[in-house]
């Protein structure tokens, strides 16, 4: 199911890009619409360079949706992102990071994993 909802989520990128590049155009001000080089747009800001700040706010943009159309893999074949798929399935399978959190989720939600 995973490897078909990558497959599914791969044909309609160019909708999914479409929302998000209006939510980043908006302002919207999303924890997953936000990189690490916000924290250089508010030192801009602070500085009072508006141009400077401006161009720092454009640039985590185009970082931000970067990011996210490479984790389309839109380079990979139907074959080729299965395999890659079916390998993090099998690399977060009794991860360390991934017990730990099904324990968290389990111990403070009732989620059993």
């Amino acid at each position: 199911m995973v490897v078909q909802g990558m497959h599914a989520v791969q044909s309609h990128h160019r909708a999914i890009m479409r929302n998000v590049e209006l939510m980043v155009a908006s302002g919207a001000k999303f924890p997953c619409l936000t990189s690490q080089y916000t924290a250089l747009h508010r030192a801009h800001i602070a500085a009072g360079s508006t141009q400077l700040s401006q161009l720092a706010q454009r640039s985590a943009n185009n970082r931000v949706l970067s990011q996210l159309r490479h984790r389309f893999r839109l380079y990979k074949s139907k074959h080729k992102l299965r395999r890659y798929t079916l390998m993090h399935i099998d690399y977060a399978y009794e991860n360390f990071w991934t017990t730990t959190y099904a324990k968290f989720q389990l111990l403070t939600n009732g989620i059993v994993p």
